[in-house]
């Protein structure tokens, strides 16, 4: 569970590099995770969430294998090939 200290930045930050690892757009995972597909951009602009739904991402996320997702990045709006 995240600690007490655990900021909206830190929560992009999460979201960002898991997104990057499963190989999903982060938007694409707080869609699947929290049912939210704004919460990036809700991060972004300096919201916060609730300490439920920090758990929820990390647990969802923490579930997920490396490159499950679909092969889609979401640095620069480029595809990864899959192999």
């Amino acid at each position: 569970m995240p600690s007490a200290m655990t900021t909206s930045h830190d929560i992009l930050a999460l979201i960002r590099a898991e997104a990057e690892r499963i190989g999903i757009a982060p938007s694409t995972l707080c869609q699947r995770a929290v049912r939210n597909a704004g919460l990036v951009r809700r991060l972004e602009s300096g919201k916060s969430v609730t300490v439920d739904v920090a758990a929820r991402l990390k647990s969802w996320a923490a579930q997920q294998p490396s490159g499950s997702g679909n092969g889609r990045r979401a640095a620069g709006g480029t595809e990864a090939v899959a192999s």
